[in-house]
């Protein structure tokens, strides 16, 4: 069996290895399934924008209300995951979700009264957010139905429907220019209202690159749940320098205001070796400090052999600022795909960059641009951190218990030495007996000090061991 020491000594030993395989779990980012290389993403949750709550609604039974509004103009996720929604609290009403997480509902016949149902947006990475309460009236047949009330968290509201006013089918515009060339673009807007919406368009922060016989101000008004495809006509004139800008278009109503970036990349006009610049999906989110790989492809025409062309890749924020370049010389036998790596300074600011890739032949200078975002990061550091207080908890732990088995290694010396003075002092009444040849008190001193022996550390045995042996021998024990 295991003498209280060891059991102690078995206990640290355990908890020992125990801190020390937690640390590896969090320093080793291998043995973490969310650890990727030596950057963690922390999972954010959705969220929904309890200031433009979802709005009630109003039908008659046996009727239907579809497309009424769209689920993730009011939900949201900063890591970009993709959401799946369900309805909570309905049992007469019946609400349906499409593959667009656009909402209808619809009511039977036989049901009239109100449900208050509440949506429920999910990351996939068990985080959801909770929509406010929407209250469903179904109203008799030949009632007085207003479809769209005011929202159920608002409280005596009008008739205004709570929420953006109408939704862009794109976060930016990328237009892509000659000098003196002029290209017809698109933007998709939709009503997300039940009534109809006017919405302003202003074209004045591109003003610089819009054809002449563009306005720039356009009103266009959408029908209930609607949607139409709104023509720009871009232009870039011959004297402007080939590069790459970055303006914004604004769309507003008189409750809702957007701004939709628009990245204009403008080569010269005449251009012998066009480019492509591929930027892999994993680069498309990336840390501080970290690297980008991209891949340029350089399209050779057939009558140029041998040509110097230089190539430029930097990283730019939308204002323009560079953050980070590089420049190489390639020359062209045949139309050539280069692999590029460009890092990131380790201070640089989360929020959205451009990648551009710029080739130069002569005075023709051809561009392409993509989009990125860097994101929030815990690096290396926090790691160490943890580490090294696990290691520190590690240290604490087996000085505390060193002292523990010290106090009580004392204790137990005492104790120890108690009780062999008593053996000592009953082997000697014992010898007494036997001298007098009364050997029965003998043999019942002799059964005392056994029990007491018996109980013993291992260690405190071996010092009195001989006497209770020559004793027992005596007494032919």
């Amino acid at each position: 069996m295991q003498t209280e020491r060891e059991k102690i000594f078995s206990v640290v030993f355990f908890l020992i290895i125990s801190l020390i395989f937690i640390s590896l779990l969090f320093y080793t980012p291998k043995l973490v399934g969310f650890i990727t290389s030596t950057v963690v993403y922390i999972n954010s949750g959705p969220t929904f924008d309890h200031s433009n709550p979802i709005a009630n609604q109003s039908l008659v039974q046996g009727n239907s209300l579809s497309d009424v509004f769209d689920l993730d103009n009011y939900f949201s996720d900063s890591d970009g995951d993709t959401l799946t929604y369900e309805a909570f609290g309905n049992s007469s009403v019946t609400v349906s979700i499409d593959t667009s997480n656009v909402v209808s509902y619809s009511a039977g016949s036989s049901f009239s009264g109100s449900e208050v149902i509440k949506f429920v947006g999910d990351d996939g990475v068990r985080r959801n957010a909770t929509s406010n309460n929407v209250t469903i009236t179904v109203n008799e047949t030949g009632a007085v139905t207003p479809q769209v009330t005011g929202a159920a968290s608002g409280g005596g509201g009008g008739g205004r429907v709570q929420g953006p006013d109408f939704v862009i089918d794109k976060e930016e515009l990328k237009v892509k220019l000659k000098q003196g060339e002029t290209k017809e673009e698109f933007i998709k807007i939709k009503n997300n209202l039940q009534r109809l919406l006017s919405i302003l368009i202003d074209l004045e922060g591109v003003k610089d690159f819009l054809s002449p016989e563009e306005e720039s101000l356009k009103t266009i008004t959408l029908n209930p749940k609607s949607e139409e495809l709104v023509p720009i006509d871009f232009f870039a004139s011959e004297d402007v320098e080939p590069d790459v800008y970055v303006k914004s278009i604004n769309i507003s109503t008189e409750n809702t205001e957007k701004e939709l970036p628009v990245v204009l990349d403008v080569s010269s006009k005449e251009i012998l070796f066009d480019l492509s610049l591929k930027l892999e999906e994993k680069f498309r989110k990336i840390s501080p400090g970290k690297k980008i790989e991209a891949i340029i492809t350089i399209f050779k025409p057939e009558n140029i052999e041998g040509a110097e062309v230089l190539v430029n890749l930097l990283v730019q924020d939308f204002t323009g600022n560079i953050i980070v370049e590089k420049n190489r010389s390639v020359s062209l036998h045949s139309t050539v795909q280069i692999k590029e790596e460009i890092i990131l300074p380790p201070d640089i600011k989360s929020g959205k960059y451009l990648l551009v890739a710029k080739t130069k032949y002569a005075d023709q200078i051809a561009v392409v641009s993509k989009t990125f975002e860097v994101a929030e990061e815990i690096t290396d550091l926090f790691f160490y951190l943890i580490f090294s207080i696990l290691i520190i908890i590690i240290v604490l732990l087996t000085i505390f218990i060193t002292i523990i088995l010290k106090r009580a290694q004392k204790s137990k010396i005492k104790v120890n030495q108690k009780d062999l003075d008593d053996i000592y002092e009953l082997i000697l009444i014992a010898k007494e007996y036997v001298a007098l040849k009364d050997k029965r008190k003998a043999i019942e001193i002799y059964r005392k000090i056994k029990k007491k022996f018996d109980k013993l550390p291992t260690l405190a045995k071996r010092g009195i061991f001989p006497k209770v042996n020559s004793l027992a021998k005596s007494l032919g024990q």
